[in-house]
């Protein structure tokens, strides 16, 4: 006995592409028309008359259905969906760039609380399971086409060989210190009023005038995790206005300032003295690796820190800070400013007239805008929430310690 024929079906793309034709060709025959839709689409075989009268009839511009999806996909909480996808067209109506991964999630979320606490809800059992995980996020993004669209680490250049050879030098340097004793900074730029250079949207949207508010953030750690040392900030001005009377100890911040807002010698040198002497109060010997840039360049005496400069090229991939932790850091500050910026719009939309679109504009136009106060309590916050497991891991990937050592070190302490 012939097993039953298999069922044809075909992508909302194929289906849109199968009326067109037949709009442009209104006198065609059907058994013409099926043997059209069977070579252009590598169909097995002839589509049969009711499977094709099926396809003619179908709704294919249905709002957020995927064009190489051949049916629409249900989610399990329709309405915060709806919702989440009117906001997320409400950014788009304004050209408001702000949508990413994060504030997708910081919305769905605030939605999801709002619609618990009114009677307007899905099954709250599915909305209390919610966990807004990457799958969710790619399963929404693909339900509703949405994509991430531009807005109209570090790469080196070393061969295997280099980074071999400075892998080896360094497991020698480093063999002779613990892990806690093992210290890497490196400058990061930290662009705290920029808006983002893609957004996640249904259709292309304008950008917007970019602000290029900087700072420079020197982030420092050890190998173990334990010591997160406190963050260098450099600005540009010596009091920003933002800190009123306070002095930068009296916040709470290690700021200081150059003409650029870049890591100079004079700022550099400042900064490894207190390290130093604050390693001497502590009765340590540490090491400190560092990029050969020039303002890490330290003429002066050190007495309880060894510096080592990383192989030219090589901190791409030699360098722990290089090897996630900074993409860490900057990855904590972009969920906090999401939560902010997802805030600022919602209050900005319930307390403008949307019909004075003057107004409104500019307003929208200085969104992204903050303080540099607000800005360092972000990175604050966020460096405090990068986890030690995870500076250990970043200083594994590099491969520039000897795990074995280590691990015979902590077997014979533990006898």
């Amino acid at each position: 006995m012939a097993s039953p024929a298999s069922r044809m079906r075909l992508t909302i793309e194929q289906k849109r592409a199968l009326l067109e034709y037949r709009m442009a060709n209104p006198h065609v025959k059907g058994i013409d028309l099926r043997r059209w839709a069977r070579t252009t689409f590598n169909l097995s075989r002839d589509p049969a008359k009711s499977t094709m009268s099926a396809w003619l009839h179908s709704d294919v511009n249905v709002e957020g259905i995927h064009p190489k999806h051949k049916s629409k996909q249900q989610p399990q909480t329709p309405k915060l969906e709806r919702k989440l996808i009117q906001w997320i067209q409400k950014c788009e109506k304004w050209c408001v760039p702000i949508v990413s991964g994060p504030t997708i999630r910081v919305k769905a979320m605030q939605i999801r609380d709002q619609m618990l606490a009114s009677d307007d809800h899905d099954d709250p059992n599915k909305l209390l399971s919610l966990t807004f995980s990457n799958g969710w996020l790619h399963r929404f993004q693909m339900r509703h086409n949405l994509k991430s669209r531009r807005v109209y680490g570090e790469a080196a250049s070393a061969n295997a060989e280099t980074i071999d050879d400075g892998k080896m030098k360094l497991r020698s340097i480093t063999a002779g210190y613990e892990k806690k004793d093992i210290f890497n900074l490196d400058e990061t730029a930290y662009f705290y009023c920029s808006n983002q250079s893609k957004t996640i949207c249904t259709k292309g949207i304008p950008g917007r005038k970019k602000v290029k508010k900087r700072i420079t953030v020197a982030v420092t750690s050890n190998a173990d995790g334990s010591s997160k040392w406190p963050l260098l900030f450099i600005g540009t001005a010596k009091q920003p206005r933002c800190f009123g009377q306070s002095t930068a100890d009296d916040l709470g911040v290690d700021y200081t300032a150059s003409r650029k807002g870049w890591m100079t010698r004079d700022v550099f040198g400042h900064w490894i003295e207190d390290f130093d002497a604050t390693m001497r109060l502590q009765n340590r010997h540490v090491l400190l690796l560092l990029d050969n840039a020039s303002p890490h360049r330290y003429d002066g005496h050190l007495s309880n820190v060894t510096v080592h400069m990383l192989p030219p090229n090589t901190t791409a991939f030699l360098q722990p800070q290089d090897a996630g932790i900074i993409q860490a850091f900057k990855a904590r500050i972009g969920v906090l400013r999401s939560t902010f910026l997802v805030e600022r719009f919602d209050k900005l939309v319930e307390s403008v007239d949307e019909s004075d679109k003057e107004n409104f504009g500019s307003l929208v136009n200085k969104l992204h805008e903050v303080t540099l106060l607000q800005a360092l309590e972000w990175a604050k916050e966020a460096w405090h929430g990068v986890t030690q497991q995870t500076i250990v891991n970043c200083w594994r990937h590099t491969g520039i310690l000897d795990e074995e050592v280590y691990e015979l070190i902590d077997s014979m302490r533990n006898l």
